[in-house]
C-alpha cells in the first residue's frame, strides 16, 4: 500500500472519528446540507488522490471503495430527513436552538418555559417583554436569511402568515423548518402539544393544555340556556377606519361565542373580512370592540375618535354607538393566538355580559 494511501487514509478516519465525537456530546446534532456537501467534498478529494491506486478491475478489493462506501452509509445516518409539517416531527429534544418567525410561537414557547432554547425572534415579537434582549432576524414575511444563519438555529419555526417561497428559500438554505397553521382555538391546543413534544417540555404542555380547556369551560356555563337563542350581536374591529374584522374559524370568533357573543362577521366569506359601514348598520350590534396596540398617543386619539361617533349622523344609529357599548381594547391577545386569548375571554365576557 502507498504511502500517500496511508497518510490520507488516516486523515479521512480522523475526521470520521471527530464526527462522531461530535455525535456523543451533541446527541442532537445533525449536519446541515451545506455540512453534507463538505462531507462529500472530502471523500471525492481522497478518491481523487487515489485514483491511480484503484484499479477499475479491481475496485471490490480496494480499501477506497470500501472507505468511500462507509462514507456514503455515514452521511446518510446523519442526516435529518425533510420534514413537511410539525406533525411529522417526532423527536424530543431539550436542547435545540430555535428561531421563531411568529409572535403567536414566540408566546407558546415561553408558555411552555422553553424560553432558553429560544435564540431568535421577528421585529414583531415583542411578548413577554424581556423577548426583545433576543436579536431579531427581521420581519416574519421578509426575514434576513444571514441574520437566521449565523444563529446556527436547528429548528426554525413559523406560522400561516410566513408565504411558502420563504419556507422553501429556508429549507434550501439547510435549515429544518416547520409550519404551524392555528386555526381557531383548538389550533392553539394543536401548538402548544407539538411545541411541547418537539422541545422535550410535554408536562408544561399538558398542563396549559388542561388549564386552557378549563378556563373554556367555565365561561362556556356562564352563558344561561335561555340566552343562547338571542346572543348579543357583536362587532370585532381591528381598525376602526379599514374595518377590519375576524370572521367564522378564527380564535376571535370562537372567544365571542364562548364569552356569550354573536359576531357579526362570522357571516363573512373570508376568514379575516374587511367590514363597511353598511354592513355595520345593518348587523346593527350591541357590543363593539375595537382592538389598539399602538402608543398612548395614539390611543388617546382613538378614544376622542370614538366618543365623537355618538354625535355623528350615521355611527350613531348603531345600537352600541347609541348606548356607549364601545370597548377600546389596547393589547394584543385578539391579534395573536395563544395562552393570552384567555385575558381576552375575560375582558370580552365582562363587556358582552355587563359585569
Amino acid at each position: 500500500m502507498s504511502y500517500r494511501l496511508v497518510v490520507s487514509t488516516l486523515i479521512l478516519f480522523a475526521a470520521f472519528a471527530i464526527r462522531f465525537l461530535i455525535c456523543l456530546l451533541r446527541p442532537n446534532y445533525r449536519p446541515l446540507r451545506h455540512q453534507a456537501v463538505l462531507w462529500s467534498k472530502v471523500v471525492r478529494l481522497f478518491i481523487r488522490v487515489n485514483a491511480e491506486i484503484v484499479q477499475p478491475l479491481t475496485m471490490f478489493k480496494s480499501p477506497t471503495f470500501w472507505l468511500t462506501g462507509f462514507a456514503a452509509i455515514f452521511l446518510l445516518c446523519s442526516c435529518d430527513p425533510p420534514i413537511d409539517d410539525h406533525r411529522a416531527q417526532a423527536n424530543i429534544v431539550t436542547n435545540l436552538r430555535v428561531i421563531s418567525l411568529a409572535p403567536s410561537l414566540t408566546q407558546a414557547i415561553f408558555s411552555l418555559g422553553a424560553e432558553n432554547q429560544l435564540v431568535g425572534r421577528t421585529d414583531y415579537c415583542e411578548y413577554p417583554p424581556c423577548v426583545q434582549e433576543l436579536p431579531s432576524v427581521g420581519r416574519l414575511d421578509l426575514p434576513n436569511y444571514e441574520a437566521i444563519l449565523n444563529l446556527e438555529p436547528d429548528w426554525v419555526i413559523v406560522s400561516s402568515l410566513t408565504a411558502p417561497a420563504v419556507v422553501e428559500r429556508l429549507r434550501s438554505l439547510g435549515l429544518c423548518v416547520d409550519r404551524f397553521t392555528e386555526t381557531g382555538l383548538e389550533g392553539i391546543i394543536e401548538v402548544l402539544q407539538a411545541l411541547g413534544h418537539r422541545l422535550g417540555r410535554i408536562e408544561a404542555a399538558e398542563k396549559c393544555i388542561d388549564e386552557f380547556k378549563s378556563t373554556l369551560k367555565y365561561y362556556r356555563r356562564q352563558i344561561p340556556e335561555a340566552a343562547l337563542h338571542d346572543l348579543p350581536r357583536v362587532a370585532l374591529i381591528y381598525d376602526l377606519e379599514a374595518l377590519y374584522s375576524a370572521g367564522a374559524g378564527t380564535f376571535p370568533d370562537d372567544l365571542i361565542q364562548i364569552a356569550g357573543g354573536y359576531n357579526i362577521a362570522s357571516e363573512a366569506a373570508a376568514s379575516w373580512p374587511q367590514l363597511n359601514l353598511e354592513a355595520l348598520l345593518h348587523a346593527n350590534p350591541e357590543v363593539i370592540f375595537v382592538t389598539f396596540d399602538g402608543s398612548e398617543m395614539q390611543g388617546m386619539h382613538l378614544r376622542r375618535r370614538m366618543l365623537s361617533l355618538q354625535k355623528d349622523p350615521i355611527w350613531s344609529q348603531i345600537n352600541a354607538i347609541r348606548s356607549g357599548r364601545i370597548h377600546l381594547i389596547f393589547e394584543d391577545y385578539l391579534s395573536v393566538p395563544g395562552i393570552r386569548s384567555l385575558e381576552a375571554l375575560q375582558t370580552l365576557s365582562a363587556a358582552i355580559n355587563l359585569l
